[in-house]
């Protein structure tokens, strides 16, 4: 997890990058996820989560095919 940005009474932006193992095609992706804090009143704050899926090889029709299901799954979710 590392800062990307901070700045004191407004936002903080912040990063991090994940490998899941022990799941089928887990070798072919990373998840990084963006957090995004950002103040908007005194006593509020606005969450922003961003995902993005990075690929570390280049995944086989199947397997593309199954990831894209997830995402969307995880689309969904949030």
């Amino acid at each position: 997890q590392k800062i990307l940005e901070y700045r004191p009474d407004q936002c903080i932006v912040l990063e991090s990058e994940s490998a899941t193992h022990g799941v089928p095609y887990a070798d072919y992706f990373t998840v990084r996820n963006r957090f995004c804090i950002t103040r908007v009143t005194h006593n509020s704050t606005r969450l922003v989560v961003t995902s993005f899926l990075n690929y570390t090889q280049k995944p086989n029709f199947i397997a593309k095919s199954l990831l894209f299901i997830k995402r969307e799954r995880l689309i969904n979710y949030f």
